[in-house]
């Protein structure tokens, strides 16, 4: 019985989206982290995806274990005003198509950061980054269907050209004998 509880929490706990905040700085207010951590789990439902924010002082280790389909927002200080941020992304998800874009996001929320406006910039980027989770479920199901009707239509190419050669051999006599022997050879 222990153990079907067990499998059984193990299997909710693989369903269910995780969000966090590592706030080693203290860059934020608790009221800032719970409307932070609302809005990842927001957003973590909706793309289903995993988000994480860690905030650090460089040379620290704080590397968190990645696991598959997880976003980690590293907030690293530079000096006593600055913050170094960089979003990293678990090797199953392809931001390839994205990748100029992130960047660019991340460049124009820069002043944010600069002026001590950590929530700010935060929520900004949790908005952006939504909207590219978006486009990228897009992106997905929109291949998934080509894949779809592409593989009908071939799969309707087969079938007629099986049937001609059907027909074709039907109403041949040479040919439908020239089958039947080689049928009968093998």
């Amino acid at each position: 019985m222990r153990k079907k509880i067990l499998i059984l929490f193990v299997l909710i706990l693989s369903v269910l989206s995780f969000s966090q905040i590592k706030d080693n700085l203290g860059s934020f207010s608790d009221e800032e982290v719970k409307r932070i951590e609302e809005r990842m789990e927001e957003i973590s439902k909706n793309s289903e995806l995993d988000l994480y924010i860690n905030t650090y002082k460089p040379g620290e280790n704080t590397q968190l274990k990645v696991l598959e389909k997880s976003v980690i927002i590293d907030m690293v200080k530079v000096d006593s005003e600055h913050l170094n941020v960089k979003v990293s992304f678990s090797q199953d998800i392809d931001i390839s198509p994205y990748q100029e874009e992130i960047e660019n996001v991340l460049g124009n929320l820069g002043n944010l950061i600069t002026e001590g406006e950590n929530e700010k910039y935060t929520m900004e980027l949790l908005t952006s980054l939504e909207d590219i989770f978006n486009r990228m479920g897009e992106d997905k199901e929109s291949q998934k269907e080509k894949f779809s009707k592409s593989g009908n239509l071939s799969g309707v190419f087969l079938f007629l050209i099986f049937l001609g050669i059907g027909v074709f051999v039907g109403k041949n006599e040479k040919v439908r004998e020239f089958f039947l022997k080689f049928a009968k050879k093998g």
